[in-house]
């Protein structure tokens, strides 16, 4: 049985020697310099890495109690969107990197939501072979899932996230306190990413969830994002790398990635793309026996308390399946998707085309 939630909470995620801690405390932000030099004891220079919007926000906070702590500070501006998380941009970082004189002495922090975390994870995992960094996840989204567990990318013009490494950071520090700014958008992206810890994890979990959304009650999510983070902890404690068990986490993932790319990376954010894909999921499934029109149902209505699409319009349903034969989960040219038997049992299977084709066209909408 899950324990009672907890408001705040330090969970380890248990990695011997890549080991850290993700801290969840309403309010933490400042207390971030005092934990970030903990982190990083013998960096005397510590770069922020953080978007044009969330910058403004936040960033005088951080870096003021770094240097408290001792520490120089930099900042780097990243624009928002996407389409910035490319090579392009990284090669920008490096060069920016390089001006401020950074070595293997040096910490890289990322400020922000996935976006960030995964382009400045990338960087500080590329810059001269690697040296260390803290994720200080500002979106729902990343502070439930994308800022734990080390996947750290930038996306192709043809697939998302398929340049990256596997790159643990030294630090999470998630305050609940900042969601406060969030736009009503992208806080239903990061509610998609919770529905997905539903339908993966069931019990208790996917009770706690459905009795909170939408989450209007922001005090309610403190618990949440704690039990998102233990759950996604232990997997990835099993399966550092995404050779196993840690592929149930993408579920939603292979179709709502393949909408992601075919959109451009502009018409519909992550979250949106990825309930869209757990619809196509689950009408997998209910096709091959493993649930019934019922757990499609609700799927149907966690989704839609969310305030979140249940189809992508204007895309062509044949194009988005031809990006299906970049998805990572692939093994000798077979599609595979992780599909449950049942709320809280997912598992990876091999799939029949045919089946995937038919759901993409029931949930992508083709026309201007």
């Amino acid at each position: 049985m899950m324990e009672r939630p907890i408001v705040e909470r330090t969970l380890r995620v248990g990695l011997r020697r890549r080991a850290y801690d993700i801290v969840i405390r309403r309010g933490a932000l400042k207390e971030s310099g005092k934990l970030l030099a903990e982190a990083f004891s013998d960096a005397k220079n510590i770069i922020l890495i953080t978007n044009t919007k969330v910058g403004p926000l936040y960033v005088e906070e951080v870096r003021a109690g770094i240097e408290w702590a001792g520490a120089d500070v930099n900042v780097i501006d990243v624009p928002v969107g996407e389409r910035y998380k490319s090579l392009k941009t990284a090669a920008k970082l490096y060069g920016r990197l390089l001006e401020l004189g950074a070595d293997r002495s040096s910490a890289i922090v990322a400020l922000g939501g996935g976006v960030i975390g995964d382009l400045a994870g990338f960087v500080a995992a590329t810059y001269m072979r690697g040296i260390p960094f803290a994720q200080i996840p500002t979106s729902l989204l990343a502070q439930v899932d994308s800022s734990v567990g080390g996947k750290t990318a930038v996306n192709h013009p043809q697939a998302k996230n398929i340049i990256g490494a596997f790159y643990q950071p030294k630090l999470v520090i998630i305050d609940p306190d900042v969601l406060t700014t969030l736009p009503p958008r992208e806080f239903r992206a990061g509610l998609s990413e919770i529905i997905k810890y539903a339908f993966i994890a069931g019990g208790e979990l996917a009770e706690l969830i459905r009795a909170g959304l939408p989450f209007t009650d922001r005090e309610a999510l403190v618990p949440v994002i704690a039990e998102c983070c233990a759950y996604k902890a232990r997997i990835v404690e099993k399966d550092e790398r995404d050779q196993g068990v840690r592929a149930v986490l993408n579920y939603g993932h292979t179709i709502g990635h393949a909408i992601e790319a075919v959109a451009g990376y502009q018409r519909y954010n992550h979250g949106e793309a990825i309930a869209v894909g757990m619809i196509g999921a689950a009408l997998v499934g209910e096709r091959m026996g493993l649930i019934s029109s019922e757990e499609v149902r609700v799927h149907r209505e966690l989704i839609r308390l969310a305030g979140l699409p249940e189809s992508a319009r204007r895309l062509d349903p044949k194009t988005v399946y031809e990006h299906l034969k970049l998805d990572k989960k692939r093994v000798g040219g077979r599609d595979r998707m992780v599909l449950l038997e049942g709320l809280g049992r997912p598992e990876v299977f091999d799939v029949q085309g045919e089946l995937i084709r038919e759901a993409i066209e029931a949930v992508v909408e083709g026309g201007a």
